[in-house]
């Protein structure tokens, strides 16, 4: 009864749809990454494709019942679709087959408005129990998309399958590698990616660096390795200008990143550890000189 009350929440259902449409217009998670073609033409695409998503009834009640359950999870759901979005434009996706990735990213943890708040925003450990209930977001989501018109079935296996993992220890089915759906995978990996970079109910967001960490181990463990390395290949931690702290403790900008390691980038020094300008700003080649390394961005 209450999904049917949501649905039928018109102004709920018009501020979902603006949302999404807002998003597609003020994408800044493109900063971090590195697309083969011109950014413009990517936001193009990508906004043309969650118009026409929202532009489906449907769509838009199930988008509007994700907002209404839980504003986190419809922010969250926008972001991994722009991610998985941009992954399938690197891996140079039809336009039909890019579509089926973004609408299976979007929906895929539309199972999560079907479970309890108290399960989904829970902020302790959860019990094994409740860990088995909230795991079957999964099923739940596939379920509600292969009941809905114009969802392809590649689509709606996005949802059930994109907490499977490479060696086999994920859920619901402890699928394996080539078992698991494409879709799922690059939505898996960038769901994890996002996670990791975000803020949750229980937590805040880890550091970029501290993800990459975790991406670099989980090749062929989590993922397929030659996805992990696709996707790091061309994230893009550091962008240009973007002002760092050496371990040196002198202070520098980022000035050239293409083509380089994620962590070493070309940077011009400009202030000295002990706070002085310094009057002939230089570059340094951080890929030239392993000793030394960004610690972390600055405001």
């Amino acid at each position: 009864p209450d999904i049917a009350r949501m649905k039928e929440d018109k102004f709920s259902r018009e501020t979902a749809v603006q949302a999404a449409l807002d998003f597609t217009e003020n994408v800044r998670d493109l900063e971090r990454m590195s697309l083969p073609i011109p950014e413009t033409k990517f936001r193009k695409t990508f906004r043309d494709m969650i118009g026409d998503i929202v532009s489906n009834r449907d769509f838009a009640e199930e988008l509007s019942v994700m907002l209404q359950t839980d504003p986190l999870l419809y922010q969250k759901s926008l972001q991994v679709s722009l991610i998985s979005s941009a992954v399938g434009t690197i891996k140079q996706y039809a336009p039909d087959r890019l579509y089926e990735l973004t609408l299976g990213s979007i929906f895929s943890d539309l199972g999560m408005t079907r479970l309890p708040s108290n399960l989904t925003k829970v902020t302790r450990s959860l019990t094994a129990v409740e860990r088995m209930k909230l795991r079957g977001h999964t099923v739940e989501g596939y379920k509600i998309l292969t009941k809905m018109k114009h969802v392809p079935l590649e689509s709606a296996k996005v949802a059930l399958q994109h907490h499977e993992r490479y060696r086999g220890e994920g859920y619901p089915f402890g699928l394996k590698a080539g078992e698991i759906s494409e879709y799922a995978q690059i939505v898996g990996l960038t769901d994890v990616y996002n996670a990791l970079v975000s803020s949750r109910h229980h937590r805040d967001a880890y550091k970029v660096e501290e993800a990459l960490e975790y991406l670099f181990a989980a090749g062929n463990y989590d993922f397929d390795h030659n996805l992990v390395q696709l996707f790091l290949r061309h994230l893009n931690i550091y962008p240009v200008s973007t002002h760092v702290l050496l371990s040196t403790g002198q202070s520098a900008y980022v000035v050239e990143t293409a083509g380089r390691p994620l962590l070493r980038p070309v940077v011009q020094v400009y202030r000295e550890a002990d706070g002085s300008s310094i009057p002939s700003p230089f570059l340094l080649d951080l890929d030239k000189t392993p000793h030394i390394s960004i610690l972390k961005k600055l405001n």
